[in-house]
């Protein structure tokens, strides 16, 4: 076993030994001579197109800004092209058949990001390493980090589907010496927690310039395509809205001598502008107006709306004497039909006749007599003499020691007339009052339905617009 072991040792040493000094003898056969020049296109005739293949993996979205309307990617790129300067014999080299060496050392194309939107176009292609294959097929992939312009579509944020496009190509050699083919693959894509990638294509193109007329340039055009994950803005700005838009339900339902109900419909409609303003400053400053914008601007419409209303119940709860009666036909519609459609019971007014008074108190006949005297107010307006004669004889009915009073039960009874007509002008004023209270009550009502309906509408219209997936 131990001659075993020492005999295998000694056979790779030398195969390493032999692959090493393969590489070195390789290495000054194709570079230390001066026959190569990585600065002149790898063809042996100057016509001969050099057909470039590249791979493009998208890994992952590292950001992609609305307002700037940038994409920032992690690539994996991959190009395949042929050297014709660079190829051996692999039987000559110990059966070498590929060799990891700088892409400095070799050619490269001025393979450059049209889309660029960084501060720079930076040289991605030098300092990275090339495989080279014996029959000169060079190899050149490594991950790069590009961020490109991409015109993003945020009607429909946050349920929105973005397709972004990068053009990759050679900038000085045109179609004569360099033809572009591209393929992609999103097979490696890591989402990051907003986007998920849901396809991707290639497409080669041939293309003039204004600077070059008449010369055409072969490009690899990639369109990727991304859907949102709207789920982190339906529970962070969605939701909210809906939550607060609700609240202002509650300013129907408080009473109004509470006197909060403006107070809270301005609290909700400010607490709309404060979510609408965060909306805005993440939104490119275009004409564009997203769907949760659109939701929003709705919502607070409603508010205002709301508080148009509030407003017109405050104006019927507080109306009073100082106003007009009722009508006729308000009394009938309002409390008599509209109040049974939305559930609202209006009690009947009840009042209490003279006589039931008088039987109900505990008074004696003497007083009686005198409370007899007091209520004749009613029937002193409506025919004068007849209650004068009934007023002398209701006080011929008193004892004779009444009677040198006569003056003074006059007086008494003037003053007791104009506390009795105070008391039933307050108690028409009340009446008047609960008879507008009502009236404005129905309508608080009639105007929490409406605003439930307009509310559920518009949901149901946002809801219609957002994209199917």
């Amino acid at each position: 076993m131990w001659l075993l072991r020492t005999f295998c040792l000694i056979v790779i040493g030398n195969k390493a030994v032999n692959c090493s000094w393969n590489n070195k003898l390789l290495m000054k056969k194709l570079f230390e001579d001066d026959k190569y020049n990585n600065q002149v296109r790898p063809v042996l005739d100057t016509s001969t197109v050099i057909n470039m293949t590249m791979l493009l993996y998208v890994a992952q979205v590292l950001d992609m800004d609305e307002r700037r309307q940038t994409l920032k990617t992690n690539l994996w790129m991959t190009l395949n092209w042929r050297d014709e300067y660079l190829q051996w014999d692999p039987e000559d080299f110990g059966n070498l058949k590929m060799i990891k060496i700088p892409s400095n050392l070799v050619w490269m194309p001025d393979i450059v990001l049209y889309d660029n939107a960084d501060t720079a176009y930076l040289p991605f292609l030098r300092d990275k390493i090339i495989v080279l294959y014996h029959n000169g097929t060079c190899n050149w992939a490594s991950p790069i980090i590009v961020k490109s312009h991409c015109r993003l579509n945020v009607m429909n944020f946050p349920f929105d589907e973005q397709s972004c496009k990068m053009k990759f190509g050679p900038w000085q050699h045109d179609g004569t010496e360099i033809v572009m083919l591209g393929q992609g693959d999103d097979s490696v894509f890591n989402s990051d927690g907003e986007w998920d990638m849901i396809g991707m294509n290639a497409s080669s193109n041939i293309q003039s310039y204004p600077d070059a007329p008449g010369i055409p340039y072969t490009d690899v055009v990639y369109t990727l395509f991304f859907r949102r994950r709207s789920m982190y803005y339906v529970f962070n700005l969605v939701l909210p809205c809906i939550l607060i838009s609700s609240t202002t339900v509650l300013c129907f339902l408080l009473p109004v001598d509470s006197g909060e109900k403006i107070s809270l419909t301005i609290t909700v409609l400010l607490s709309l502008t404060v979510f609408l303003l965060l909306i805005a400053e993440s939104m490119p400053p275009s004409s564009e107006v997203p769907i949760i914008g659109k939701y929003y601007a709705a919502t607070m419409l409603l508010v205002s709306i709301s508080m148009a209303m509030t407003i017109i119940v405050l104006n019927l709860h507080y109306r009073g004497p100082m106003y007009s009666r009722v009508p006729k036909w308000a009394k009938i519609f309002f409390l008599k039909y509209l109040a049974k459609v939305v559930c609202i019971r209006i009690p009947k007014a009840t009042s209490v006749s003279r006589d039931s008074f008088l039987r109900n108190s505990d008074i004696s006949d003497e007083s009686g007599s005198l409370m007899e005297m007091v209520l004749l107010d009613g029937q002193l307006e409506g025919s004068p003499i007849n209650g004068l004669r009934k007023l002398k004889k209701n006080i011929s009915k008193l004892s004779p020691c009444c009677s040198e009073h006569v003056a003074l039960l006059r007086m008494l009874l003037q003053e007791v007339k104009k506390v009795t007509r105070r008391f039933e002008q307050e108690d028409t004023d009340e009446h008047m009052r609960n008879e507008w209270k009502q009236i404005a009550m129905v309508m608080d009502r009639v105007f929490m339905i409406i605003y439930l309906c307009c509310t559920f509408m518009t949901m149901w219209l946002i809801m219609n617009k957002i994209p199917q997936s």
